[in-house]
């Protein structure tokens, strides 16, 4: 069952999304594969919640294939995606090759680890149970608090954002330029 969802789940999801990619962005072909990544993993999550809702695979099957899903996603949007982010920016600020970007990244993505670790401090977040259990669970528990974290506070700016912007914008369209006239009656 593992094999089989890996073929026909996450290899024609992984092409979708290299596909979705706009070919016209001159990039390398990193960021189109991380996309690809990105993309097909995310679909994979979603497609495992209909097949739990649908219990069409055994719940050990599923609960191994969730884990397996959400710590690659994890990994992708913890660890690779920011290597990859900061390597491509120091290679076209510098101009170095892609094997020293990738050395001259190391120090700025270890202050994003230690950051990432560190933003779920403040917040009351209980991970003595989590310490408890094995390795991979713990790894998973935290990364995915402080994840949701980061990804609660982005939407919030983002709707309160839009939330401000919005109305101005619909009344500057729908109210017409004060003239001269008017201004004197």
């Amino acid at each position: 069952e593992l094999v089989g969802f890996a073929a026909f789940c996450l290899l024609p999801l992984y092409v979708a999304g290299s596909l979705l990619y706009p070919m016209r962005v001159r990039a390398l072909a990193l960021p189109r594969r991380l996309f690809a990544c990105s993309f097909s993993l995310s679909l994979c999550l979603l497609l495992l919640v209909l097949l739990d809702v649908g219990e069409l695979l055994s719940a050990t099957t599923r609960a191994a294939l969730w884990r397996a899903s959400l710590l690659a996603h994890l990994s992708l949007l913890v660890l690779w995606l920011p290597l990859a982010q900061i390597a491509l920016l120091l290679r076209r600020t510098t101009g170095v090759s892609v094997s020293r970007a990738v050395g001259l990244a190391a120090p700025p993505l270890l202050a994003w680890l230690y950051a990432f670790y560190r933003i779920g401090d403040p917040f009351p977040v209980d991970d003595s149970a989590v310490v408890a259990s094995d390795s991979l669970s713990a790894v998973l528990h935290l990364c995915l608090n402080r994840a949701g974290i980061i990804g609660v506070a982005v939407t919030a700016v983002m709707s309160g954002t839009g939330a401000v912007s919005a109305p101005a914008a619909a009344l500057s369209r729908k109210l017409r330029p004060v003239g001269e006239a008017e201004l004197r009656a």
